[in-house]
């Protein structure tokens, strides 16, 4: 899931960022990785952190963008099936829309994903062609792990599976449901846009590669 492995600084004030920072370098070099941040906007404090890691040279990847939309009554298409816990079929969706360095670690991390949850995977033809993942916490419903089989996009099928979650939550009294999306991937923006979500904050990362060689 995204953020894995990437820090976040709410330094209060009066703080020492820059040394704060300086620690963290130190210790993901210790680890032999790339040191990478994660900035939100409007959380991530202080204000001018983004600027601060970009004179530092840290580059940005993976501008992401946080989707909300409340709640409404809405029905579950007949070809979307929930379960307690991911299929075969549900994993092989998924771990086809997700990077390599991921996969080896994702079937431990939903392993660990706290109830409620729900796995929804849309069928067709025998076949799972799209995958979601709902975790209700606090009247709230986060979709995760949306993916749609590479011959089954643009047909319905991730609209299908995230109206299921919402119909899902709605019974378990979820006020609002969210996820997060690359700001950059048109497609799934529309895709949202159109099912009524609408933007409630961003954030990215910003790495400096080169220290793992240093």
């Amino acid at each position: 899931m995204a953020g894995c492995g990437a820090i976040r600084v709410a330094a209060p004030e009066g703080a020492d960022v820059e040394g704060t920072i300086d620690a963290i370098e130190a210790l993901y070099r210790e680890h032999g990785a790339p040191v990478r941040f994660q900035v939100g906007f409007p959380l991530s404090r202080p204000d001018d952190l983004d600027q601060r890691l970009a004179a530092r040279g840290y580059e940005i990847h993976d501008p992401v963008t946080t989707l909300l939309k409340s709640v409404e009554p809405v029905t579950a298409s007949m070809d979307v099936v929930m379960r307690e816990a991911p299929s075969e079929g549900w994993l092989s969706v998924y771990l086809a829309n997700v990077t390599p360095d991921r996969r080896p670690f994702a079937t431990a991390i939903l392993a660990r994903v706290p109830g409620p949850c729900v796995f929804a995977e849309a069928i067709r033809e025998g076949a799972v062609i799209a995958t979601a993942l709902g975790v209700f916490h606090e009247n709230t419903v986060i979709a995760e792990c949306v993916g749609t089989a590479s011959t089954a996009r643009r047909q319905g099928a991730a609209a299908a599976v995230m109206r299921a979650l919402e119909a899902w939550g709605g019974g378990l009294g979820a006020h609002t449901i969210g996820l997060q999306a690359v700001t950059t991937n048109m497609p799934a923006q529309g895709l949202y846009a159109a099912l009524g979500y609408a933007p409630a904050g961003t954030y990215h990362y910003r790495f400096l590669d080169s220290t793992v060689d240093q």
